[in-house]
């Protein structure tokens, strides 16, 4: 999408004496690619030119292009404050697997430390055989650098089915906990995390004979 695009917008400057402001609103972007990014509503990019202090509010979307349709709604209050808001997306396909996510709530702080909770819905490919309704929920952590942590908590986790070789697993619910600081950590020496499954109960059968296991 970024190799070749057109893009238009509003540029306003307002000056009062020293005190100036430049805002950049009504984004539309489009690729040749197809992908089309607009923003919309608020006031958009906000500029003070006394010390280049910038403020972002406004509804970012996307579409096409092969890039999933989404509603990102900006809030910042003041410059040099968190940008909060919420990401609304729609079901996002490749081949046979997708992803879902409920809106996506967020923080970012103005050091680049951004906060995420959503929940995600995916099925596709396993291996040899398939999962569908995998369901996790995810609250992360990025530093805005190197680090990312997922879930310093535990989650209820599942999925409707999960087959694998001559394994078939029913819808199964289960409880994951992290051991040690969080169940995933991403940082610049590699990814590493650890799960505890509390009483977990299995059924499905393996060919034709059925299984039942609970540990």
């Amino acid at each position: 999408a970024g190799k070749r695009f057109d893009a238009g917008a509003d540029l306003v400057f307002e000056q009062s004496g020293k005190s100036g402001f430049l805002t950049l609103g009504g984004l539309d972007l489009r690729s040749a690619s197809g992908a089309v990014v607009t923003l919309s509503s608020g006031e958009g990019v906000r500029y003070r030119l006394a010390d280049g202090a910038i403020t972002l509010n406004g509804l970012v979307s996307t579409s096409g292009g092969g890039l999933p349709d989404a509603a990102v709604r900006l809030n910042q209050r003041a410059p040099f404050t968190p940008v909060s808001g919420d990401a609304v997306l729609s079901e996002y396909r490749a081949g046979n697997a997708s992803l879902k996510l409920t809106p996506v709530d967020f923080t970012a702080a103005p050091d680049g430390a951004t906060r995420i909770s959503t929940r995600a819905t995916l099925s596709g490919p396993l291996g040899n055989g398939r999962v569908d309704g995998l369901t996790v929920p995810i609250n992360g952590y990025w530093n805005g650098g190197s680090r990312i942590i997922v879930n310093r908590d535990c989650v209820a986790a599942g999925f409707d089915r999960l087959a694998i070789s001559g394994l078939v697993l029913d819808p199964t619910r289960l409880r994951l906990c992290p051991e040690g600081s969080a169940l995933l950590q991403v940082t610049r020496g590699g990814v590493r995390g650890c799960a505890r499954i509390g009483a977990p109960h299995l059924t499905g059968h393996i060919g034709g004979t059925p299984l039942d296991l609970s540990a």
